[in-house]
């Protein structure tokens, strides 16, 4: 039996679903950006009205970095008027905190969570 290689997500390039990310850059173009920040690793997705977070991967869980990329991505969106988008999240336990301590609602299509930060006419 082999042992699977374990990659940080920031420089290795899987996410979850084993979908390299330069087919999900080439999915999203020029509107995806890898995004570094402290441990985390993340492609993010900037529309209109609209901020997606594709990809997130922690190269040291549990050291606080999760929370300060959030809380920046957050006032990030705030700031630009848009809403913020954790999509195909397929982790409960983190579906769970970005809904209960984060303030996040679960969409009724597909398995995201959205944060609403744009202000409605």
């Amino acid at each position: 039996m082999t042992t699977p290689i374990k990659i940080p997500a920031w420089q290795g390039a899987l996410n979850i679903h084993n979908v390299p990310r330069e087919v999900l850059r080439e999915f999203y173009g020029d509107k995806a950006w890898d995004v570094r920040y402290e441990t985390i690793g993340a492609l993010v997705y900037y529309e209109e009205k609209l901020h997606t977070i594709v990809f997130i991967g922690n190269s040291q869980p549990g050291n606080g970095s999760f929370g300060r990329f959030m809380s920046w991505k957050e006032q990030e969106a705030l700031e630009a008027g848009v809403d913020l988008m954790v999509a195909e999240l397929w982790n409960k336990r983190l579906k769970r905190h970005l809904i209960f301590k984060r303030g996040y609602k679960a969409t009724k299509k597909g398995n995201h969570v959205i944060l609403r930060l744009r202000k409605r006419a």
